[in-house]
């Protein structure tokens, strides 16, 4: 009587393991190195893929087959871990792992071991020749740092001309500043430099900009920080009175006071502050002069978002407007206090929690604070914890790329050493296609930076296996095998 199941074969599975393997050994060596072939990828209609690069190649992939795609998503993890740990080495690492794949397949034919005896003896060859490539890596200082240019150029498969622009935005940041990558919008790779602190969020309305370049720039800012939605009548009328009090000022051309402009920022606005935008922009309309305010709508439901307005804070030597408390703050009965009431308690919540910028410019994305008022001790602080956490992340082995990624990120914008490359092209495709690249290059420097670097690169591992190999007396036991295999499968990668 047969029964039917789901249960595949030994057989069946080795089967197919060595067809998905080899498939993808053959697809990513002809791409292999700066001088390898494009891949085209077969898509949906006319919809087909080209590319070199050995992690973008794999995501492209497809098989027909159930288990095949098991085994090609094992593949493909293997190279987005190297994309994202180390930006280069994407091809690299398959066709290794086809090699290596082949010649344990061989040992295991040869030798009756026990699976368990053979995967802990690969792991404590494979953690005694990193142990061992740390010997012989270099850190990188501000001495070396020219050393990041060829790194990149490296990864941009010998782009000079990229590869020498990271190098040169490295050495004007230095070693802990921090490169985002974004695609430009015209044929020419440029990078822009954040002076002050930005925040990914702009004006409210295009009826703020009062500049010709489409932005709102603004002087000596009062700049309230509101951490969520608000629309109440009180909290318009004391926007109102705070943009008074700053006008008031001006005219009676009191230049002790240090406001000249009001911003203001929060998750989201209501109908009575939108009523309030709307009051203040027909005002200077009918006077025919350039509004001295803006309202930045800035997105809190993202974590990294929130963190970097909590950071914003200390920077311009604010204390946040807490929404849930905002009658402990602006009282119930503000509206009907009287003017000169009314006046003494808006100065006071200035007082308490305004910041300062001497200028800035927001545009319909993002707003950067320049020559700001400082709280030194709270920024120290924060970038203590964020060093602690970094740190934490480290000693505990915790791969948690997001999270470091944003904590570094939030550690440059404090430091003012953040910078963002415009990646250009001549088409869109071109723009996608060079970021994939210019990506690459920025992780290549940033494990670099954390790791050292080796002369050689993968030729080193060879080396290393070699030596424990050499250091071994019995050459019969598993672990001389297993240091073998690992030279002899980076040695073919080379064949």
């Amino acid at each position: 009587m047969n029964i039917a199941s789901n249960i595949v074969c030994q057989e069946l599975t080795n089967e197919i393991s060595d067809k998905v393997i080899s498939t993808l050994k053959n697809c990513l060596a002809l791409s292999y190195g700066p001088y390898g072939s494009t891949t085209i990828l077969e898509g949906t209609q006319l919809d087909h893929n080209l590319s070199k690069d050995g992690a973008t190649i794999l995501k492209k992939v497809r098989f027909n087959s159930p288990i095949a795609a098991t085994f090609l998503d094992m593949f493909r993890n293997v190279s987005v871990q190297q994309e994202m740990e180390v930006g280069d080495g994407t091809t690299t690492v398959i066709i290794a792992a086809y090699y290596l794949y082949e010649y344990i397949k061989e040992f295991l034919t040869d030798n009756n071991l026990r699976p368990r005896l053979v995967l802990d003896t690969a792991k404590v060859a494979v953690d005694n020749i990193i142990e061992e490539l740390k010997t012989y890596s270099t850190i990188v200082t501000d001495e070396n740092i020219d050393v990041l240019k060829n790194i990149a150029t490296v990864a941009l498969n010998g782009d000079n001309k990229l590869g020498s622009l990271i190098g040169d935005i490295y050495k004007e940041i230095g070693l802990e500043g921090f490169i985002n990558v974004k695609l430009g919008n015209n044929s020419t790779t440029s990078y822009e430099k954040v002076k002050g602190f930005r925040i990914d969020g702009g004006y409210y309305d295009k009826i703020l900009i009062n500049n010709d370049l489409a932005e709102c720039e603004l002087n000596d800012s009062m700049i309230l920080l509101f951490d969520g939605y608000i629309n109440d009548d009180n909290t318009a009328r004391f926007i109102g009175d705070c943009l008074n009090i700053i006008n008031n000022n001006i005219s009676n051309n009191n230049v002790d006071y240090k406001y000249k402009s009001l911003i203001v920022i929060a998750s989201e606005f209501g109908s009575n502050i939108k009523k309030i935008i709307a009051s203040m922009v027909n005002q200077y309309k009918n006077y025919k002069s350039i509004n001295n305010y803006n309202f930045i709508k800035y997105n809190l439901n993202d974590s990294h978002f929130a963190n970097v307005f909590y950071d914003l804070a200390p920077m311009i030597n604010a204390s946040i407007i807490n929404v849930n408390i905002l009658e402990e703050i602006i009282p119930e009965n503000y509206s009907n206090l009287a003017d000169t009431d009314r006046a003494a308690k808006c100065k006071e919540i200035i007082s308490n929690f305004a910041g300062f910028a001497k200028h800035t410019v927001s545009k319909e994305k993002f707003t950067i604070f320049n020559d700001t008022e400082i709280n030194d001790i709270q920024v120290n602080k924060i970038k203590s914890d964020l060093n602690i956490q970094l740190q934490q992340l480290k000693e505990n082995n915790i791969i948690d790329l997001v999270t470091e990624y944003d904590l570094k990120k939030r550690l440059s914008i404090l430091n003012s050493n953040l910078v963002t490359i415009l990646v250009g092209g001549e088409t869109e495709a071109d723009r996608i296609a060079t970021k994939y690249l210019v990506d690459d290059a920025i992780a290549a420097c940033k494990s670099t930076l954390e790791n050292g670097y080796v002369i050689g690169g993968d030729l080193t591992i060879i080396l290393a296996a070699k030596k424990l190999k050499d250091e071994l007396k019995d050459t019969d036991s598993v672990l001389y095998k297993f240091y073998d295999i690992i030279e002899k499968s980076f040695i073919s990668v080379y064949k």
